[in-house]
């Protein structure tokens, strides 16, 4: 960056100083930025595991309700009866961007459950079933906050957005 715009992002980007801080009632998984462009960073993760649930895009209700089933499970329908803390972001996960591919919504798990030092407790009960954890892969990643580009169907953000984004990343880093 230019002399300018590095002070500039050092006061209002990668130092923070003005800019909202993160909601300390959410876990967010560690991350280091490696770089920080004007609509996307790069970011490196270690190994993580989420909770997460597969969707389709048809019918949408499909995604609203993977979306209640982990918010049902952070409040307490698990098999400790005990809330979580929320975990930031969540991902919706594309492999391919068609209406046919699988699709998921996942959920960091936060802290000692994050490392794997603590078991998660297992969802309880028919409002979470279809949950499971994963163990994922750490490596560079593109990440690009999605507005509020809310479907109007189910009130969350739309598949077409996701793929949207996924495509103009891939341009980017091409």
């Amino acid at each position: 960056l230019p002399l300018f715009g590095g002070i500039k992002d050092i006061l209002f980007g990668g130092a923070g100083l003005w800019r909202a801080q993160p909601d300390p009632s959410y876990y967010l998984p560690p991350a280091v930025t490696l770089y920080r462009g004007t609509d996307y960073e790069l970011r490196r993760l270690e190994d993580y595991r989420t909770v997460e649930m597969d969707y389709v895009s048809m019918p949408r209700s499909n995604k609203a309700a993977a979306v209640r089933s982990l918010n049902t499970y952070w409040a307490g329908a698990n098999a400790d009866g005990c809330v979580l803390p929320a975990s930031q972001p969540t991902l919706v996960v594309v492999d391919e961007p068609t209406l046919e591919s699988s699709k998921t919504i996942a959920c960091f798990l936060p802290h000692d459950l994050a490392k794997g030092a603590k078991a998660a407790p297992e969802p309880v009960g028919d409002a979470v079933r279809g949950l499971r954890f994963a163990q994922k892969n750490g490596g560079l990643f593109a990440v690009k906050r999605i507005e509020n580009q809310l479907d109007p169907l189910d009130g969350w953000v739309s598949t077409e957005a996701v793929f949207g984004v996924r495509q103009r990343l891939l341009r980017r880093l091409e």
